[in-house]
C-alpha cells in the first residue's frame, strides 16, 4: 500500500463548518487537488480542474518545508500504518484510523509526511490513495509547485447526502412502504441526484438510484468543490473553523494526580487541561461538585439543535453528539479532547464496567457512532440520538441504547 514511485498530487481538504442540520441549510467544503512537487500542476482529482485550490484554504507547502499548525493528515478510508522513520522498512508504530487528525509537522520528502501523534514525531505515506492533508481555517493560500502558485478554480461542486449518526435505511422508491434495500452508514457520502419532494432525496449508491429521507434529524446534505451549491433555495457558504489547541500542537504533559477529588488519575486518558478556561469545577473540587458541574453545563444546552460538525466553542450554533460532550467537559472541568466520536471511543476516559456507571460518565455507543453523558436514573443526556436536539434518552435494560452501549468511560 506504500508508494514505489513518485506521487505527483496530494489531496488537500478545506473543511467548512456547519454541515447540514436542516434540509437545504448547506455549508460548502472546498475540496481540490494540487501539485506539490515536480514543479508542475496536473489535473485535480476532485473537481476535474487543473490545479484547483479551495477558496478558504491554505495549500500544501513544498517538499521538506515546515507547515502551519492548522494542517493535519487524515486517512482516506480504513487505516494507514505510521513508521518510526521515513523508510518503508522502519518499525511500524501504529495505525492512523479514519477520522483521526494528525498534526502535520512537515513533508519529509516526496514519499513521507512527518506527523505528530501520541506525543512523538512519526512518518506516514504521502500516497494520495491512502492519505490527504486537511487545512482548517479561513486564510487564502496557494500551492507551492516549484515556485509557481496554482490559481483558484471556481464553480465546480458535488453534493452528497450523509447520515447524522448511526445509519439510515434507503428504499427502492420514494415511498415509505417501498422495499428497504440497505443502510447508509455514518461516514458514507452518497452522491445526491436530486430532491424528489419534501420527504425524499434521490441518491446514487452501489451502482443504482435509491431514495432516502430528507428528515434533518437523520440526514444532511454537504457540498464538495470550489464553488457554492444550492438546495431548496439556500446557498452554501464556507465558514472558518478553529482547531482546538490540543489538536493543533502537542501540549506539555501535566503530571497525573490522584486525590480525594477524583476516582481516577487526572487528567483522564486522551484528555489535556485547557489553561485558558475557568471551569465550573476546578481540579481539586469534590467528586460531587464535578458531577454537578458536568450535569449543569449539559442541561444548559437542552433543546439546542443538532447540527453536524458544530460546536459553540467555535462561535457556531448547535452541536453534534461528540462536539457536545467535549463542550460539556470543557466548560465543566476544563478538559480538552478530540471532538470525533470515534476518537472519543478509541482514546478518551478510563473504561469502567457498565454495572459501575456513575452520573457524569462518558457513554459510547456502537464503537463511537454515538456518545452521551450518563445523567443518573437510567437516563443519558446527549445531542441528536434521533431527537434532532439536545435531550434525555432512556437506558433501561430493554432500551435500544442500553443494548447498543459499547463502553462507559470515567472522566474524573
Amino acid at each position: 500500500m506504500y508508494p514505489t514511485e513518485t506521487v505527483r498530487f496530494v489531496h488537500i481538504t478545506f473543511a467548512g463548518g456547519g454541515k447540514g442540520g436542516s434540509v437545504g441549510a448547506l455549508a460548502s467544503e472546498a475540496k481540490a487537488s494540487v501539485g506539490v512537487f515536480a514543479g508542475a500542476v496536473g489535473t485535480a482529482g476532485v473537481a476535474g480542474t487543473a490545479g484547483a485550490v479551495g477558496t478558504a484554504g491554505v495549500a500544501a507547502a513544498a517538499t521538506g518545508s515546515q507547515t502551519g499548525s492548522n494542517q493535519y493528515v487524515e486517512t482516506n478510508h480504513g487505516w494507514v500504518s505510521y513508521h518510526s522513520a521515513p523508510r518503508l522498512n522502519s518499525p511500524v508504530l501504529g495505525k492512523l484510523h479514519l477520522g483521526d487528525k494528525a498534526p502535520l509537522v512537515q513533508k519529509a520528502d516526496k514519499w513521507w509526511y512527518e506527523i505528530r501523534w501520541h506525543n512523538r514525531n512519526v512518518y506516514i505515506t504521502t500516497d494520495s490513495k491512502y492519505t490527504h492533508v486537511a487545512t482548517i481555517g479561513g486564510t487564502k493560500g496557494s500551492a507551492a509547485t516549484g515556485g509557481t502558485a496554482a490559481t483558484a478554480a471556481t464553480n465546480s461542486t458535488q453534493q452528497y447526502v450523509e447520515a447524522n449518526h448511526g445509519w439510515v435505511s434507503y428504499h427502492s422508491q420514494a415511498k415509505l412502504n417501498s422495499p428497504v434495500l440497505g443502510r447508509l452508514q455514518l461516514g458514507d457520502k452518497a452522491p445526491l441526484i436530486k430532491k424528489v419532494n419534501k420527504w425524499w432525496y434521490e441518491i446514487r449508491w452501489h451502482g443504482r438510484n435509491v431514495y432516502i429521507t430528507t428528515d434533518s434529524k437523520y440526514t444532511h446534505v454537504v457540498t464538495s468543490g470550489t464553488g457554492q451549491g444550492t438546495q431548496t433555495g439556500t446557498t452554501g457558504t464556507s465558514k472558518t473553523v478553529s482547531v482546538p489547541k490540543s489538536i493543533q500542537q502537542p501540549v506539555p504533559a501535566t503530571p497525573p494526580q490522584t486525590t480525594g477529588s477524583a476516582r481516577i488519575q487526572l487528567p483522564p486518558p486522551g484528555v489535556q487541561w485547557d489553561p485558558s478556561i475557568t471551569p465550573k469545577a476546578g481540579r481539586n473540587a469534590s467528586i460531587q461538585a464535578k458531577t454537578n458541574a458536568v450535569l449543569s453545563v449539559a442541561q444548559s444546552k437542552l433543546g439546542t439543535k443538532y447540527i453536524w460538525g458544530h460546536n459553540e466553542d467555535r462561535g457556531q450554533y448547535g452541536f453534534d453528539c461528540s462536539n457536545y460532550t467535549e463542550y460539556v467537559y470543557h466548560h465543566a472541568l476544563g478538559y480538552k479532547f478530540t471532538t470525533s466520536s470515534r476518537g472519543q471511543y478509541r482514546y478518551v476516559g478510563k473504561t469502567v464496567p457498565q454495572s459501575a456507571m456513575k452520573p457524569g460518565d462518558l457513554l459510547i455507543f456502537e464503537k463511537g457512532k454515538h456518545v452521551g453523558i450518563y445523567a443518573g436514573n437510567n437516563r443519558m443526556i446527549q445531542e441528536g440520538g434521533g431527537l434532532g436536539k439536545c435531550g434525555y434518552l432512556g437506558l433501561g435494560a430493554n432500551s435500544y441504547w442500553a443494548k447498543h452501549m459499547t463502553a462507559v468511560r470515567r472522566m474524573y
